[in-house]
């Protein structure tokens, strides 16, 4: 009897011990900020994974160049170079797709991006010719115009988010003409979305 009793005193003091032990790592993870900044996802207000947003900052990746703000240059041998400025911009979020669409000054030709979801700023995008299937690691890029034609293309797009707004830049993207294999030589966007 004495041996049961002194085996269920141990097991008591074991039991609050651990209990007490769990108690204090959750007070910890709590001291850290919100749960979901340690979750390997990116969720709620979050900007990349686990960083922005109510989690600590995230390191932003930027475009390796200069590029004057909330304009687009496109460069086609046949059709000379193309810049317009940007007056607009809207973000349409639906179905999970995050569409940016910049509006040129001339009211009808646009520059459409749009992700497969919420875009990290801290991953550089490689835009894709395919608007059907977007990965997570691609962008789908299209300039609309009506006067020189509709152009997709491919390269490095980069995503930031500055003053509560996305900033969205490449400066080696390639368009080329819908329907046509010519290509442009010499192009970049930056564009702000507010």
């Amino acid at each position: 009897m004495k041996k049961s009793l002194i085996l269920l005193c141990l097991l008591t003091i074991v039991v609050f011990a651990c209990r007490k032990k769990e108690l204090r790592d959750v007070y910890t993870l709590e001291s850290l900020g919100a749960i979901h900044c340690l979750n390997g996802i990116m969720d709620s207000t979050e900007l990349g994974i686990d960083c922005g947003g109510e989690c600590n900052s995230c390191v932003q990746l930027t475009s390796p160049c200069s590029l004057t703000d909330n304009s687009i240059e496109i460069a086609i041998s046949f059709l000379g170079t193309e810049s317009v400025n940007i007056t607009s911009t809207e973000l349409i979020i639906q179905n999970g797709f995050y569409s940016f669409k910049a509006i040129t000054d001339n009211g009808s030709d646009y520059l459409s991006i749009v992700f497969s979801s919420k875009p990290e700023i801290t991953k550089k995008y490689i835009g894709t010719f395919e608007s059907t299937s977007i990965s997570s690691e691609e962008v789908f890029v299209k300039y609309y115009s009506n006067s020189s034609g509709d152009k997709i293309g491919s390269g490095d797009v980069y995503v930031n988010y500055v003053n509560n707004v996305y900033v969205l830049s490449s400066c080696d993207y390639s368009f080329h003409v819908w329907g046509s294999s010519a290509s442009s030589n010499n192009q970049n966007f930056n564009i702000t979305f507010n």
